[in-house]
């Protein structure tokens, strides 16, 4: 029968939902010790998956990593040895979209200046054409990255009302205006909202050269991976009133050590890595996984296989 081990555990899986999963994947496959040996082996993003690792699975042949993006993963080792990998980029799709638009909405209707205004017991209704709260229609959203989460971002703004400039190397859906680079799109914009994965190519993509190509008075939000944004010069730019918001959701270096300055800017919005999670996330994620065991046993078409270069 084939094995299958889990290396590694999210920081919000609790030992009854672990318990839960290894007894679900059990019907199709033989649960063995964590960060043992298997066939198949599940790991999640703070997982490092390098050659040191990959010579302790010598009997592996699938590697599936629950999160949308794959960077923690050495894919060239990987396929070397043989080992297809798998993404699960639908796991989270929706709640990132949700995020994404929460965070955008919550600079774009000047959100934080109602709250202090409250907090100031001051009903600033006569102020609203100088606060300027705006809508998704007629406003310019600039897309990076138009993968699994990317495209469902795009569809939902476009039925908001908002128009989209999207910028991928590997394409933009038909219809929807392509930047030709990064500096391009940052320039066309009002709204950038980064959906990409990390690797050398979009490391730092949205440096200060580009954050500060952006409009004044831009929203600028990452709900995708850590080390795209310069956070330094997004909060310079914030600063300076350059941008109007900034939402962060990743960061370059996980846990972000200064979540306080939240206390002195309040157009500023940092989560704890919280955009994919969402009530049914350990419930789908348990289906999910039974349904690529299932089929990689059966020998069925696996989804979101990740190969070289892709």
């Amino acid at each position: 029968m084939i094995r299958l081990s889990r290396w590694g555990k999210a920081s919000y899986e609790s030992p009854e939902s672990v318990t839960s999963q290894k007894r679900a994947l059990s019907e199709v496959v033989d649960v063995v010790l964590d960060d043992s040996d298997a066939e198949i082996v599940i790991v999640h993003s703070k997982m490092r998956i390098g050659p040191s690792e990959i010579d302790r699975m010598p009997s592996a042949q699938l590697i599936v990593t629950t999160t949308s993006g794959y960077e923690h993963m050495d894919i060239e080792a990987l396929h070397a040895k043989g080992i297809r990998t798998l993404r699960m980029p639908l796991l989270r799709r929706d709640a990132v979209v949700d995020t994404a638009l929460g965070l955008i909405l919550s600079g774009m209707r000047r959100l934080h200046l109602f709250k202090s205004a409250a907090s100031q017991n001051d009903w600033v209704r006569a102020s609203l054409p100088n606060i300027q709260p705006l809508s998704f229609r007629g406003l310019t959203v600039g897309i990076v990255g138009c993968g699994v989460i990317g495209q469902h971002m795009i569809t939902v703004l476009s039925q908001l009302g908002a128009q989209i400039v999207a910028y991928d190397p590997k394409g933009v859906p038909d219809g929807v205006t392509k930047a030709t680079g990064i500096m391009d799109l940052a320039t066309r914009v009002q709204v950038l909202s980064l959906h990409c994965d990390l690797n050398p190519t979009s490391a730092n993509i949205v440096s200060k050269e580009v954050i500060f190509a952006l409009p004044k008075g831009a929203l600028l939000v990452n709900t995708a991976r850590g080390g795209l944004v310069d956070e330094q010069a997004a909060l310079e730019a914030l600063s300076m009133g350059h941008l109007s918001y900034l939402g962060l959701d990743v960061f370059a270096s996980e846990p972000y050590l200064d979540l306080d300055v939240v206390n002195r800017i309040p157009n500023l919005d940092l989560l704890p890595h919280a955009a994919g999670f969402h009530q049914n996330l350990l419930v789908d994620m348990q289906v999910q996984l039974v349904a690529i065991c299932t089929a990689f046993v059966q020998c069925r078409a696996l989804p979101y296989e990740v190969f070289r270069n892709s």
